[in-house]
């Protein structure tokens, strides 16, 4: 109910609303898929799925948007289409052809295939700091450093040394001072690769002289941020960190913009948005109808129908909410059997059987 209450106050405001599902992310796929359809069917909002196609055969992510749609289906949803993602360009015109068949068998509208882009996919030090409450030990201004891949540089300097590669994020004891230094000289020096950041793990902190060398070095656009982890459970924690888009990075944004603008069928997706739908009205939008009105004027609802389980779980809502008084017009008997079958607690209301 917050939800819908939620929603009808900023739709007034807007033509067109987007509401984000959830993402999937975690091992409770099935019950998100079920939340979302709750939420689309209680705001009578049809559905646009976006599929992912990483890892996965055409077979397989036709399987799964049909699965998913049978899932919208039962619960009352509709389904206006799918957009797959992340199809490696190598094979994304054969796979948009051979999607786009497969979907039309099951009357399926396929919206487009975006192709895979490694770098959505890497997180930016500032959102590793914030999703790891770090503390940044310096740099918080080169925060915006994009992350390719961490490492743990537990090993002699020079062997790190030749490890180092652009977008590096190191991940080392906080007490390896050397390692700190070797990373200074390695951002300055031309024939090095550019470091992305620096974590720096468990309950040491750097001395004093390390800090002011680092502060006084020009050049050094490395942020280091300090975690109170060892350095595996630091590491596991990166790895399996979800990526997020956020409003502030301009450059994955244009990169989303631009594979939409090749890749969406952008005019069909404009169509479905201006087509008139027949407004349906769920039990849980019907009570809230009813809640707002009430709660507006404070007075008597007279429910007819009175026998009918949205209206008996909506006047049981009313009452134990004490938003206004409630009459139900009907049999009384046929009434309160209803009442007890599914549950709801009427006691309070009044019965009228407007035949007599």
């Amino acid at each position: 109910t917050k939800s819908l209450q939620s929603f009808n106050k900023v739709s007034q405001q807007y033509e067109v609303m987007v509401i984000e599902g959830t993402d999937f992310v975690g091992t409770l796929a099935a019950l998100e898929l079920d939340l979302n359809a709750i939420i689309s069917k209680t705001i009578d909002a049809p559905v646009l799925m976006v599929a992912s196609g990483e890892n996965r055969s055409n077979v397989e992510i036709i399987e799964s948007v049909c699965a998913a749609k049978e899932s919208f289906d039962e619960k009352g949803c509709e389904l206006i289409g799918v957009v797959v993602t992340k199809i490696h360009n190598d094979i994304l015109k054969k796979t948009t052809t051979e999607l786009n068949q497969g979907f039309s068998n099951k009357k399926i509208d396929l919206l487009g295939v975006l192709p895979f882009d490694d770098l959505l996919g890497r997180p930016r030090m500032k959102e590793i700091a914030v999703k790891l409450d770090a503390e940044v030990i310096h740099g918080e201004e080169y925060l915006n450093n994009l992350v390719i891949q961490p490492r743990v540089a537990a090993m002699s300097i020079g062997n790190a040394l030749d490890r180092f590669e652009d977008g590096l994020l190191l991940i080392i004891p906080a007490d390896r001072e050397g390692m700190i230094i070797a990373a200074m000289i390695s951002r300055v020096a031309a024939t090095y690769p550019n470091l992305a950041g620096i974590i720096l793990c468990g309950d040491f902190d750097p001395s004093e002289s390390i800090l002011k060398l680092i502060s006084g070095l020009t050049g050094f656009n490395i942020p280091i941020i300090k975690v109170p982890w060892d350095t595996y459970d630091t590491t596991v924690k990166v790895s399996n960190m979800a990526v997020s888009l956020y409003a502030e990075d301009t450059e994955k944004i244009r990169m989303v913009f631009r594979d939409i603008n090749r890749h969406v069928t952008r005019d069909k997706v404009y169509k479905l948005l201006d087509m008139k739908r027949e407004p349906r009205t769920t039990p849980i939008v019907f009570l809230n109808g009813l809640m707002e009105k009430a709660q507006n004027f404070k007075k008597v609802i007279v429910l007819p129908e009175g026998s009918e389980e949205r209206t008996l779980k909506a006047a049981a809502k009313i009452l134990a909410d004490d938003v206004a008084e409630v009459i139900l017009l009907g049999e009384k008997d046929s009434i309160r059997d209803a009442a007890t079958r599914v549950d709801a607690k009427i006691d309070r209301a009044q019965i009228i059987n407007p035949l007599h």
